[in-house]
């Protein structure tokens, strides 16, 4: 299945693919209310460019209010200097921040390095939940 999305900084347009056997087991499923259960995408809070989709899911993180995806858009700025987080539960974590192409909003984080206890974020996109939209 292919089709085409928008692209921000030049307006032309990108071609992507979807893997068929990731379509086939996410089928929507139209609820008794008229509503289908079929994947979300989520948007940067601010600007409202798609930023990944659920059959990326990973996660989430209740008590960071944070989610985490696996694969994200070209709409994501990864950063390139990683720097130790400062909060109590992520001490002595290595992270480069995730940024917005389209405002410069900060949307989260990725773990660089971590301590044993967090190694299940390491290497995912872990977005803040109240920085984005569904």
């Amino acid at each position: 299945m292919a089709g085409k999305m928008k692209v921000a900084d030049d307006c032309s347009y990108k071609t992507f693919s979807v893997c068929e056997s990731a379509a086939d087991s996410s089928s929507t499923r139209v609820e008794e209310d008229g509503e289908s259960d079929g994947p979300a995408v989520f948007m940067c809070g601010k600007c409202k460019l798609p930023i990944g989709d659920s059959l990326s899911w990973a996660g989430s993180d209740d008590e960071q209010n944070q989610i985490m995806l696996k694969r994200i858009t070209d709409n994501v700025f990864i950063g390139k200097e990683p720097f130790v987080s400062g909060t109590r539960k992520e001490l002595g974590c290595l992270v480069v921040n995730l940024t917005c192409r389209g405002c410069c909003s900060e949307l989260g984080i990725m773990y660089i390095s971590t301590p044993k206890k967090l190694d299940y974020k390491r290497s995912l996109f872990c977005f803040n939940v109240e920085n984005i939209e569904r």
